[in-house]
């Protein structure tokens, strides 16, 4: 019974991470909405510099002001970038090189294109066989909010229907091509 009660504050500390990091994602695509906002009125700044420009009958004239701003949006784009790595590593989220899907950060292939990605497996924060502590003696009874039991019930089924892969045995998600473990094709007759 204590397992039980061990998993089920594990879900709510997980819950409250993921609410975190929710809040943190937020903040960060709120910056990149922002900057997107800046770039488009830099791109207006340009269009107009360059009318005026014409209406003078001198292209050469909006030149200066084209570099200036052109260079202040590669700027921008640099930062939307860094932000958006940021995210990435927030949702511990990787982006495949060969065909840019957004996969979990220790896959060791890429469930879209069989991309093998480098891994290093991250050090264990307890060691294996190690058991969580019990705090107490008397059984306490966690109350869940209604979505979260939703969600952790919900989870319970998504990893029931994922099917074992054919070569290496490790749960494979419905519609999933490779094997994010070993880089096997699901849909490969064998």
């Amino acid at each position: 019974m204590a397992g039980f009660f061990s998993k089920l504050k594990d879900g709510v500390a997980k819950t409250a991470d993921k609410a975190q990091l929710t809040l943190e994602v937020t903040k960060l695509s709120s910056q990149i909405n922002g900057i997107k906002k800046d770039i488009d009125a830099l791109y207006t700044q340009i269009g107009e510099q360059v009318y005026q420009a014409y209406a003078q009958g001198d292209l050469s004239l909006a030149e200066a002001e084209i570099v200036r701003h052109g260079q202040a949006i590669g700027q921008h784009q640099d930062t939307i970038t860094e932000l958006e790595a940021k995210i990435r590593e927030l949702r511990n989220e990787k982006t495949c090189p060969d065909c840019s899907t957004v996969v979990a950060a220790d896959i060791r292939f890429c469930s879209s294109c069989g991309h093998k990605f480098d891994f290093t497996p991250p050090p264990a924060a307890v060691e294996p066989g190690a058991e969580a502590p019990v705090e107490g003696s008397q059984e306490q009874v966690l109350i869940l909010e209604p979505e979260l039991e939703a969600e952790l019930a919900s989870e319970e089924e998504r990893i029931r229907a994922d099917e074992p892969c054919a070569s290496c045995g490790e749960p494979v998600a419905p519609g999933v091509r490779y094997c994010t473990h070993c880089g096997h094709d699901q849909q490969a007759v064998e």
